[in-house]
């Protein structure tokens, strides 16, 4: 077989084969985008996963000893505490004339707010899921059409 002949085989093959590609391409985007528009508007689903806002701050109200030392350090309340920094917070809220350890009353004031920042964080969270994945859906969609219109008429046009 002379290489003018397989020539003549590889370039249906490869337009071919690009064509399919581009329409594989075209049918995950829009079936992405279906899926996200049903999932989001049918059945109301805004994360991949259920979170519950309440369940991530309780530990504010059932952890023993939570000081101001550790929320002054900024630091998530079950995290150690090197000693020294605590004593030096603890000067500071000595000096303040405050006691350490969190009432009853601020746990749930904490416990509260941290509720509140969970929520709005959820809701940013869904917000920025939709659009990264209808964007995916439509960038695949927009790459798919050209690509195969292109491949497409030059088929067509060997053909004739």
């Amino acid at each position: 077989m002379s290489t003018h002949g397989i020539a003549a085989w590889i370039r249906p093959i490869y337009l071919y084969l690009v064509s399919l590609i581009a329409v594989v391409t075209f049918i995950i985007g829009t079936v992405s985008i279906a899926h996200l528009l049903i999932r989001t508007y049918v059945f109301g689903l805004t994360l991949d996963y259920y979170t519950s806002p309440e369940v991530a701050c309780e530990y504010i109200l059932t952890q023993k000893n939570v000081s101001r030392a550790s929320l002054k350090l900024g630091r998530p309340v079950a995290a150690p505490i090197d000693t020294l920094e605590r004593e030096e917070v603890m000067i500071e809220t000595e000096e303040e004339g405050t006691s350490d350890e969190l009432t009853v009353e601020e746990r749930e004031e904490l416990f509260d707010r941290c509720v509140e920042r969970q929520e709005e964080q959820q809701e940013e969270q869904a917000k920025y899921s939709f659009a990264n994945r209808m964007s995916n859906g439509i960038a695949m969609i927009l790459v798919a059409i050209p690509v195969f219109l292109f491949h497409w008429r030059l088929i067509r046009k060997e053909k004739k």
